[in-house]
């Protein structure tokens, strides 16, 4: 889940934006970026791909120097981890920027009516509708405030967003349509922080990035299998343990459902006695948060020993379960925050 953080008062924004982002790590993010108004009530932003690291030597080098700002940690959802696609985005102009939770379900159909009245789009997101809508909106509106919220009545789906404006020195404004994760306020002594709540959305997480509102389907490239490998299944076996295995149970009913292969569960510490035979037709899809279940990947040794064709659902890259199958799809849900 994306993390929001934002500060006002007399301290230098920037270590306090960049603190906090990196207290939301545990979320799990791809790149990350910074909105601090300067000196001169205009707001400059740095954004970068990767490691909050990579944020930090870009703030460090360009030295903004401000009392307020946003800052934001993402998942790739609509289009890949770049710079030009990290939060906080902003307007035509430069004079509004939104950093944001959540998927804009009808942002297709907002984007085609702001492009025909001329604004420009610079990022392959969603949520880069949300500053320009705002612009918009600002003609036939008395107040940023009366068009913040017009804005919002206008975006389908769970949205968070904090806003700020040149307009608006020392101001951030937010908005939270339905569950796309909450804002706290905080108010200290002459300062105000805002900051996503722990709401962890980890199925929005293990579908970011793989969800396509264009051409209405999923798309998971870590499937080694071709068209045609795929259309020669004949049966799917899934294994895990715990709640892993339930996740398996609940897998099965999905595959017969949506593909129409015949598929079965297995519990990982019984699997290797029951003597299993596969044939090249079959995949194994194995389930461990860790990646590194004992049982789980004895199962899966087994399964490469008789041929069969593997995936593994993991939370973690570089672990023994992604070694062992062909192919591993990261479940991307955070930090394993309970059991």
């Amino acid at each position: 889940m994306c993390g929001i953080i934002g500060y006002t008062g007399s301290r230098k924004a920037g270590p306090i934006l960049l603190d906090g982002l990196s207290n939301l790590e545990y979320r799990g993010y791809d790149s990350a970026g910074i909105s601090i108004m300067d000196e001169e009530d205009q707001i400059k932003t740095c954004r970068a791909p990767g490691k909050l690291s990579n944020l930090k030597l870009i703030a460090d080098q360009r030295n903004i120097s401000g009392t307020s700002g946003i800052g934001h940690t993402r998942w790739a959802t609509h289009g890949p981890p770049t710079d030009y696609n990290a939060h906080p985005h902003s307007d035509s102009h430069g004079n509004i920027v939104v950093a944001h939770n959540g998927i804009v379900e009808n942002y297709i159909s907002i984007k085609k009516d702001l492009i025909q009245t001329g604004h420009i789009f610079r990022s392959e997101t969603d949520s880069e509708i949300i500053p320009h809508l705002i612009e918009e909106l600002l003609a036939q509106c008395s107040s940023l405030e009366e068009a913040i919220r017009e804005a919002a009545k206008r975006l389908k789906g769970a949205n968070t967003a904090v806003i700020m404006s040149n307009s608006h020195p020392n101001k951030i404004f937010a908005f939270r349509i339905g569950n796309a994760g909450g804002i706290v306020v905080g108010q200290g002594d002459g300062e105000m922080l805002l900051a996503s709540d722990i709401q962890p959305k980890a199925v929005m997480g293990a579908l970011k990035g793989r969800i396509s509102f264009t051409n209405l389907g999923l798309t998971f490239d870590e499937i080694p299998l071709s068209t045609n490998e795929i259309k020669a299944l004949d049966r799917v076996v899934l294994v895990g343990m715990g709640t892993s295995l339930h996740s398996a149970m609940v897998g099965r009913t999905w595959v017969e459902r949506l593909s129409g292969i015949s598929a079965e569960w297995d519990n990982s510490s019984e699997f290797r006695y029951r003597n299993p035979k596969f044939s090249r037709n079959t995949l194994v899809i194995s389930i461990s948060q860790s990646g590194e279940t004992a049982d789980t990947l004895s199962a899966m040794e087994i399964s490469r020993e008789e041929g069969a064709k593997q995936i593994t659902f993991c939370n973690y890259e570089g672990t023994q379960a992604s070694r062992i199958a062909d192919g591993t799809i990261q479940i991307k849900a955070g930090l394993e925050v309970g059991v």
